[in-house]
């Protein structure tokens, strides 16, 4: 597993993007880091992780407390084959998609 670095990008219009790395995992399976700055705590690293969907039109994400939470739910994926079973409550799958490609990057 290799991580790749992006950098904090802002687009024309104000949307931006924190910098954050990503580490490909195999079955569609990937890990995203990034830093969360606040006053109140300070720096925080979020550990998330991002899987498909059995249903194939979407993709999931948990924020992991730990590596051993990691590691409870790559357990849990083992029968899905690293797939989050679908359900069709709000804020599913649904609701993760690929995010748009930045302007000007290829």
């Amino acid at each position: 597993m290799a991580w790749q670095g992006y950098p904090a990008l802002r687009e024309p219009g104000g949307r931006q993007w924190e910098a954050s790395a990503v580490a490909w995992l195999d079955g569609g399976l990937w890990l995203h880091h990034s830093l969360c700055i606040t006053e109140r705590e300070g720096t925080v690293d979020v550990l998330t992780l991002i899987a498909p969907c059995t249903c194939g039109r979407g993709y999931v994400d948990i924020t992991l407390d730990s590596e051993h939470i990691l590691m409870d739910i790559l357990g849990d994926l083992r029968p899905t084959h690293g797939r989050f079973p679908h359900c069709e409550e709000p804020l599913d799958c649904g609701s993760v998609h690929a995010a748009p490609r930045p302007t000007g990057w290829r």
